[in-house]
Parts: structure tokens; sequence; C-alpha cells
């Protein structure tokens, strides 16, 4: 622990970010290489029957995702334009 954190120090006096030492390695991440060590990585984790359940259930996840937060921007345009509509009104019960 205290190698580490002499590092931090060091790092931190030269004006080198720790995390930023990690965006090239994440950066990287897109290749195809990469993505055929992640892939087997999973493969080995999880084995080949419980894949496409897996998927499945991520594909589901994500829908019902996509549906909560739909209806919560159409919330947020509601109460956006309630305002206004009340303005309105209020302008309406002025006039006469």
């Amino acid at each position: 622990m205290g190698e580490w954190l002499t590092f931090c120090l060091h790092a931190r006096a030269m004006g080198v970010s720790i995390g930023g030492m990690m965006k090239p390695v994440l950066a990287q991440f897109g290749s195809p290489t990469h993505w055929l060590i992640f892939l087997t990585i999973v493969l080995l984790v999880f084995g080949a029957r419980r894949l496409p359940e897996i998927a499945r259930n991520l594909g589901r996840s994500l829908g019902e995702f996509k549906k909560a937060r739909r209806e919560f921007e159409e919330e947020l345009m509601k109460a956006e334009q309630a305002p206004d509509k009340k303005e309105s009104e209020d302008k309406k019960e002025e006039a006469p």
C-alpha cells in the first residue's frame, strides 16, 4: 500500500493523471482481437448452453429500459407543457 501511495504522489507531482493512464487501454477495446478474447472468456465462464438465455434476458432488459426511458421523457414533456397551458389559461381569464 505504501508503494502505491508513493507512486501516486510522485505521479501527481509530475502532473500525470492516474486515471488518464487507463484511457489508451480502454480506447483500444474496440479492436476485433479484444472482442474475440472477451467473447472467449464469456464463453468459458458461462458455457455455451447459458449464452442464449443470457442474451435473451439482456435483450428484454434493454427493451424495458428503453420503454422506461421513453415514458420518462413523455412525462418530462407533459410537465414542461403544463406550465405553458396554465399560463395561457390565466391569460384567458384576465382578458375579459
